[in-house]
């Protein structure tokens, strides 16, 4: 049987391209200690590392396993990497998380919205999360800070249109939650925030926090898909930069998120769900104080 092979370049070029890899994998790996481990870049490194183009396999292949993996994402092509997370990501993401599996009896069996995990790929730092990387774009990867999909062999035959899958066959996580404490700037946070409603997704609902510590003030909101298919549509009660809330003022905001949205359409809600997701901000609010 005959099998076609693609020309393959000359052996020069193959180990000119080998050459460059190896030295920026090199430049990565040492960016990466100089950013999470020394807290001591070399900026005109994290420059050159941060504007070069790479493809997603690349990106997959220098981040795996690293300790810090989730905090790194590929943007249009270039990988940026993340401040790790202060007090209170880890406290207000994990009441988040805890709030949402228990609306959507996420941890009852039978349960046809659960928690996302990547098979190991998680460090220990990471261990209490659900959550893994959602290819966003052909160029664009990000891990989010808690995620939710739905169980495969519980999809309605035929699945709904808008449900997309990953190379393995399973739905894409479609439910996110991101929590940014001082570090990302609001730029970033709401370009995240757009990124998981792009064409490629299959997001129904974002929940977001943004948490400014050094003026204690906080923004909370969640999106759904736009009308049009594509982007975000971002609702929220308080106040976007430069006149978001004081997280020392109690407040009496709670979002009544429709359990529709959350499951996404054509998706059946299960028996005795409430017929909404309910974030009550002041408890969002009462755990930024109390982890400060």
């Amino acid at each position: 049987m005959a099998i076609d092979i693609p020309p393959q370049p000359p052996l020069s070029l193959a180990h000119s391209h080998h050459m460059k890899l190896q030295s920026f994998t090199k430049k990565f790996n040492r960016l990466y200690d100089q950013f999470y481990l020394h807290r001591d870049v070399d900026k005109p490194l994290l420059t050159e590392i941060s504007n070069t183009l790479i493809s997603m396999d690349l990106f997959d292949k220098i981040t795996l396993g690293k300790r810090y993996q989730g905090r790194m994402a590929l943007v249009d092509g270039k990988v940026r990497f993340d401040e790790i997370p202060l007090p209170p990501h880890g406290q207000v993401f994990s009441f988040l998380t805890m709030i949402i599996n228990q609306s959507v009896g996420a941890l009852l069996p039978g349960a046809i919205l659960m928690p996302c995990g990547d098979n190991g790929i998680n460090t220990p730092f990471d261990s209490d999360a659900n959550r893994e990387d959602i290819v966003l774009s052909p160029i664009r990867k990000n891990r989010p800070d808690a995620s939710w999909r739905l169980q495969r062999h519980l999809l309605p035959n035929p699945p709904p249109c808008w449900l997309k899958f990953d190379a393995r066959g399973f739905p894409i996580a479609h439910v996110v939650v991101e929590v940014a404490v001082e570090n990302e700037s609001p730029d970033t946070f709401r370009a995240d925030c757009d990124a998981y409603f792009g064409a490629d997704t299959s997001t129904t609902l974002w929940v977001g926090v943004k948490i400014w510590l050094a003026e204690q003030r906080f923004w909370v909101g969640y999106a759904e898909r736009a009308a049009d298919g594509v982007g975000a549509t971002i609702h929220s009660q308080m106040l976007w930069v430069p006149n978001h809330s004081s997280f020392l003022v109690p407040t009496n905001i709670t979002y009544q998120i429709p359990m529709q949205t959350v499951f996404g359409p054509g998706i059946a809600i299960p028996p005795g769900t409430p017929a909404t997701l309910d974030i009550h901000v002041e408890m969002i609010r009462q755990r930024i104080v109390e982890s400060i």
